[in-house]
């Protein structure tokens, strides 16, 4: 595990907290114990898609919310209005999402640990900005 003291993800945060040791002289076995259950893959696989569902749910109802009529694809469907291309769309954002963050942890995006939240900055700092219409889609779709 990989952690930047500055910048704990929650992730990092989590994991820390359960393998975590107290008293002065600490059972070496339960610590050991709390090392594997902190880093089961199955429960960290678990715990990351029941976050993944409640964050997609979340998305798919702010794009619904605040894109009413709006328009996307070839056949321009009605994204707020066919639950199929509505779904369709947030999965693609977020995955495109998790792939840049998936690259700027591995510092290929020039080496900037903080890519994802300078592009949000950057994007919407004026009036009227639109994180996805000007940043997100030019990125994804222009290049």
């Amino acid at each position: 595990m990989s952690i930047q003291p500055s910048r704990p993800t929650q992730h990092d945060l989590s994991v820390l907290r359960e393998i975590a040791v107290g008293g002065t002289s600490p059972d070496p076995s339960a610590a050991h114990l709390k090392q594997i259950t902190a880093f089961n893959v199955e429960r960290v696989t678990r715990r990351f898609f029941e976050e993944y569902k409640r964050l997609f749910d979340h998305v798919r109802a702010t794009i619904a919310a605040e894109n009413p009529g709006a328009r996307i694809g070839p056949h321009k469907r009605n994204l707020t209005g066919d639950s199929q291309s509505l779904h369709a769309f947030t999965q693609r954002l977020l995955g495109r999402i998790i792939f840049l963050y998936f690259i700027q942890k591995k510092g290929w995006l020039d080496g900037n640990q903080d890519f994802l939240p300078d592009l949000y900055r950057r994007a919407t700092e004026h009036p009227g900005a639109n994180f996805y219409r000007d940043a997100l889609e030019p990125l994804f779709l222009k290049c």
